[in-house]
């Protein structure tokens, strides 16, 4: 049975799903829920054919057609590289005018439909990736800095957030690769907290590498089907890492890809 994060009591969330002003763009969003930036890796990549490299994947699409029905008020994307040699991670979209295509622009554009397909607004994180970019993608970035980069989860802390002014809204970013559809759950159904990960709370202690790579697995199996295939429900396909027979059986694969990962890397890419 699905595990959630424990709250104390209650709260409503009404403060939560008022809409939100943008005054620059006059712009609203629907809700005060942001999908926080998260690195897919989901986009096609390849380090010997770059014309293709960060076209979106039919898997890419799939995802965010599960946050574009997950009842947020703001869409964030991932890493969207503005330079082909600093993408943030392989797999990364990237908008180059040197690689522009009647593909990438077809691809871009089911995202862009997908996200905005039940009114969220969208916004493109650009980005130039710098110092964190991948060696086994670029061995000798260039960046403005020559440092290399080394939440609430329930509705209590969400609601006061606001309510004190602290923020306008609230961004959510792990707890929706298990949970796509979190915000309609608060706002519609009344659910307190997000789904508890074994891997990232004080409960259980914390395990931030695989916490990423178990958030890397939800979303790659959320892009396995478009939201159309999964009758209504986007969690269909995504493994439940609150329940304790699921980290059973995905723990002892997860650290045999790392020891694949650790091994491949000594030998080169």
């Amino acid at each position: 049975m699905a595990k959630r994060v424990p709250v104390e009591r209650n709260v409503d969330s009404y403060i939560l799903g008022e809409k939100l002003f943008f005054p620059t763009s006059k712009r609203y969003a629907s809700n005060r829920f942001l999908k926080a930036a998260l690195t897919e890796k989901l986009c096609i990549y390849d380090k010997t054919n770059l014309q293709i490299s960060g076209i979106p994947s039919e898997r890419y699409i799939n995802l965010y057609s599960k946050w574009g029905h997950g009842g947020f008020g703001v869409v964030l994307t991932g890493n969207i590289a503005v330079d082909q040699y600093h993408p943030e991670a392989p797999g990364n979209a990237i908008i180059e005018k040197s690689l522009d295509s009647k593909a990438r622009r077809e691809a871009l554009k089911k995202t862009a439909l997908a996200i905005k397909s039940e009114g969220s607004l969208a916004i493109v994180q650009l980005t130039h990736s710098g110092r964190q970019c991948y060696i086994s993608v670029n061995e000798h970035p260039y960046s403005a800095s020559d440092v290399q980069l080394q939440g609430v989860k329930f509705i209590g802390g969400m609601v006061n957030a606001i309510k004190e002014e602290v923020t306008d809204g609230i961004g959510l970013g792990r707890p929706i690769t298990a949970e796509p559809d979190l915000p309609k759950k608060i706002l519609l159904h009344g659910i307190q907290s997000a789904l508890a990960s074994p891997f990232e709370n004080d409960l259980v202690g914390t395990d931030f590498g695989f916490g990423l790579l178990a958030a890397n697995s939800q979303m790659w199996q959320a892009g396995e089907l478009p939201y159309e295939e999964t009758n209504g429900d986007p969690c269909y396909g995504i493994m439940d890492i609150s329940i304790p027979k699921v980290v059973d059986a995905y723990a002892p694969a997860a650290k045999e890809f790392l020891q694949v990962l650790t091994d491949a890397a000594e030998k080169g890419p």
